[in-house]
């Protein structure tokens, strides 16, 4: 009885995939265009002027709740995302850093 409890406690507590991860910001993106600045490399974000000037530029963007991910690719702490929205898809390079995935740069 006590290995049933166990068994039934541990069932949904996983936490989510790598690839579920992914999807979720790219969902987020699309709705709040703000969070992306919260998923950017360093240095990504360094471009873009700091964590300000990705607000401000987030800030002009229109959210488009159509935005998903129809492929991920993970291999190790890379991955590859493909994103469609209302202007069509783009490809997303990943990486993992100190166990979050950020938003390396866009092909």
């Amino acid at each position: 009885m006590i290995a049933a409890a166990l068994i039934l406690a541990g069932c949904g507590s996983s936490a989510p995939s790598n690839r579920e991860q992914i999807a979720a910001i790219i969902k987020q993106e699309g709705t709040r265009p703000a969070s992306l600045c919260a998923h950017l490399t360093p240095s990504l974000l360094a471009t873009l002027g700091g964590r300000s000037g990705c607000l401000r530029q987030a800030a002009s963007a229109v959210a488009d709740p159509t935005t998903h991910a129809v492929s991920i690719e993970v291999r190790g702490k890379h991955a590859t995302a493909v994103e469609v929205d209302r202007n069509g898809s783009h490809t997303l390079r990943l990486v993992k850093l100190a166990g979050s995935w950020k938003l390396a740069g866009v092909k």
